[in-house]
């Protein structure tokens, strides 16, 4: 493994961590893979019949990523799978959780998080609000949510959504953002974070199954200037500033474009295990 991290250019130290609270099911106290959860008991592992179905640590990725049974399509480019982790919630089937990075000339272009159930392993009473809605109803009440919505939005039952944010670089080290562990992992490496990272997350479940999947995109790689300004409510990408800012107005609707397309994508691999997949739409 070092070996080939060696020739990605890359010094990182792996991770299996801790969950993001924004990735796991209600209820959910971070937990480092294999310590007990708060009226949890101990991290149970997948079942054996889901061993072999995540790729290894230290692995690069391309077109796809084959993720508890299913395929999931990546944006074009080499992923490195650089964090893994378990939970679990009282009542409700574990979520796996992988995070795989993407450099553009040794800086930060893109962060993916996938976060999900096994097929097989279905929530007996459905699963609670789906986190990525509970955010997006937010909006408003949040400076840094830019944009969210729902398709459908029955906790136990069907969940569609989807919500687009900003965060400013220093915001990653705070541990309520559930990034300190992938920042600590990027800033050993050398890799700089942006000033402002923008978030898409979609969230997706059925009686079932879970499924979510978040990217952090580096808006400075398009050549907008760069906005350093740590308070979120003074954020030239605050929402009530960014709508008067036609680079950055041009570059969200190009995020949200891209979100269309990938947002049926993820719908349709839900609860199809080896579905073959179209080739993903280019990140903006």
């Amino acid at each position: 493994m070092r070996g080939r991290l060696a020739a990605l250019g890359l010094g990182l130290v792996l991770c299996r961590c801790a969950p993001p609270p924004a990735m796991a099911p209600a209820g959910l106290a971070p937990a480092a893979s294999g310590q007990a959860t708060a009226g949890a008991g101990p991290m149970p592992a997948l079942a054996n019949s889901d061993t072999g179905t995540m790729p290894a640590l230290g692995s690069s990725v391309t077109e796809q990523v084959r993720f508890l049974r299913r395929d999931l399509a990546l944006p074009a480019g080499h992923w490195l799978v650089v964090a893994e982790d378990k939970a679990v919630a009282p009542g409700l089937p574990p979520l796996a959780r992988l995070v795989l990075l993407r450099l553009l000339g040794g800086k930060f272009y893109a962060v993916l998080e996938i976060a999900g159930s096994a097929l097989g392993h279905g929530a007996a009473r459905g699963w609670p609000a789906n986190p990525i809605c509970l955010a997006g109803l937010k909006r408003g009440r949040d400076a840094q949510i830019l944009a969210a919505s729902h398709e459908t939005f029955q906790p136990h039952g069907d969940q569609d959504c989807l919500t687009l944010v900003f965060l400013p670089g220093p915001s990653w080290t705070d541990p309520k953002n559930g990034l300190a562990e992938t920042a600590k992992l990027l800033t050993t490496a050398g890799v700089a974070l942006p000033a402002t990272t923008i978030g898409l997350s979609l969230g997706e479940d059925d009686a079932r199954h879970r499924l979510i999947e978040r990217v952090w995109l580096n808006p400075d790689l398009t050549g907008i200037v760069p906005d350093t300004t740590a308070d979120p409510t003074r954020s030239a990408w605050r929402a009530r500033h960014v709508w008067h800012d036609r680079a950055r107005r041009q570059y969200l609707n190009r995020v949200m474009d891209f979100a269309a397309a990938w947002r049926r994508m993820v719908r349709a691999s839900l609860d199809q295990a080896g579905m073959p997949q179209r080739p993903m739409p280019p990140l903006p």
